[in-house]
């Protein structure tokens, strides 16, 4: 389980620093800094809305991002690239 609501907590009640923030929950500093990007980018106001749970937290900060179809690349004309490259071209 992630510990966003406690990284946001500790930095906005307590202004603690990234450091501080790692150190006092037992996570890295990128993963402190990366939780707070994410919650800037997103827009989180503090407190968090009542309704907000722990997944629909993560859902806001980590989105699902939309899978895209597979497309290929068209194949190319054998049959013509194989008269083109018979043909005898000289200079």
């Amino acid at each position: 389980m992630r510990k966003i609501r406690q990284v946001l907590r500790l930095h906005h009640d307590f202004h603690l620093s990234s450091r501080k923030i790692a150190q006092s929950i037992g996570i890295s500093r990128d993963a402190v800094r990366d939780y707070l990007t994410r919650a800037a980018a997103a827009d989180l106001p503090w407190p968090l809305p009542l309704g907000m749970d722990d997944a629909g937290l993560e859902n806001r900060l980590f989105p699902v991002a939309p899978v895209l179809p597979f497309s290929r690349k068209p194949e190319p004309d054998w049959a013509a690239s194989r008269y083109v490259w018979s043909a005898s071209i000289t200079t």
